[in-house]
This record gives C-alpha cells, structure tokens and sequence, in this order.
C-alpha cells in the first residue's frame, strides 16, 4: 500500500465534529513488528466499500515516512472506509480496527 514499507506505522486518532475543519486529536500511537504487518494487511486487503451513507465519530491518519508521503485515513465507526495513500477506497478489515481501537486509546 505504502510506496516501501516503512519500520513502523503511528496511529492518530481524531474526534470528527461538525465540519471538516472542526477535528481534535483523541489519541494515538506507534505500531509495529507483528501488529504492523495485520493492521496494514487489513487496511490493503479489505474489500472494496460501497456507497454507505452512516456517519462516523472518529477517524485514523497513518501517516509514514517519509515527509510528504501520503497517509491513510480510516473511518473508525460508520461504513469504516480506508482511502488508501494511492487513491483507492476501500474498507478496513475487523482485525485492523481492533489494531486501531487498542492503540488509539494509549
């Protein structure tokens, strides 16, 4: 997914408000080794998401060097979305969820 990867993967986690501009960092922190390689396996090889019209409350941003990359966002709650650092959408699997949900709550 990442153009190499990278030796490890930080999860942020943010509060999303009312509008696009209205988000506060809730939490995050640093995966790696085995628990890396599941999370990016479930934010790759998720299906393809549909259109899903339920809202979310948080959202992920795997940002990985270096500077200037592109991240990945994952919804955390509503259709669980991934837009993937190449552009394509999809959706995160259970397992990557629970990888983000542990670390994001420190």
């Amino acid at each position: 997914m990442f153009s190499s990867r990278p030796p490890s993967v930080r999860v942020c986690a943010y509060r999303d408000r009312c509008g696009p501009l209205d988000t506060v960092l809730a939490a995050g922190g640093p995966v790696s080794g085995a628990t890396e390689t599941a999370l990016l396996r479930g934010i790759t090889a998720g299906r393809r998401s549909a259109a899903c019209l339920r809202p979310h409350s948080l959202f992920a941003v795997l940002p990985t060097p270096p500077i200037g990359s592109q991240p990945a966002y994952v919804e955390i709650g509503g259709c669980y979305r991934v837009l993937r650092p190449d552009g394509r959408i999809g959706q995160a699997s259970p397992a990557a969820l629970a990888i983000i949900n542990s670390t994001s709550r420190g």
